[in-house]
Parts: structure tokens; C-alpha cells; sequence
């Protein structure tokens, strides 16, 4: 299996078993705004993935499964599709 193919994978089941999901950076502002927001609004059950700290964190980052560079808005809209179970397509 391709690498990339392995970090979707991973990232499905973490969406599946998990409620909220946040595939995060630690020093990313809008990572960081995401997860207190989360933790502000009475999430208790949050999933935490800082992809810098994985080995495969590069495949992780939107850019290398959908070919396209990584913002900000497609990691919020990562976490939105994990906390409401939304497939990858």
C-alpha cells in the first residue's frame, strides 16, 4: 500500500471511531483556535492528532492525498467532516 493510500486509510478509521477528530499542528494558529473553540463548546471526546509528531504526518497533510497544497480551510473543514462523520471522497 502506498503511503498515501496507508494516511487515508488512518485518517478514515480515526473519523470512524472516533465523534470529533482534529488532525492538527502544533503551531498552527488555526489548529490551535480549533481545538479551544472545540474544548469551549463542552467537547469532551476529542481526538487529537498532531501530524507533525507522526512519522507519517507528511502523508497526512491534505496536499499529499488530494494532490492539491494544504490551507487552513481545508484542515477546518477536515474537522467539520470528522465531527459529523462525512465521508472522503
Amino acid at each position: 500500500m502506498s503511503a498515501a493510500r496507508a494516511a487515508r486509510a488512518f485518517i478514515e478509521t480515526a473519523i470512524k471511531d472516533h465523534n470529533v477528530v482534529v488532525f492538527s499542528k502544533t503551531t498552527c494558529s488555526f489548529s490551535i483556535l480549533a481545538k479551544r473553540i472545540l474544548s469551549e463548546v463542552g467537547v469532551q471526546e476529542m481526538q487529537v492528532y498532531e501530524i507533525e509528531r507522526r512519522e507519517d504526518g507528511r502523508e497526512i497533510q491534505v496536499r499529499n492525498i488530494y494532490g492539491k497544497d494544504s490551507n487552513a480551510a481545508k484542515q477546518l473543514f477536515w474537522i467539520v467532516c470528522a465531527i459529523h462523520k462525512i465521508p472522503l471522497t
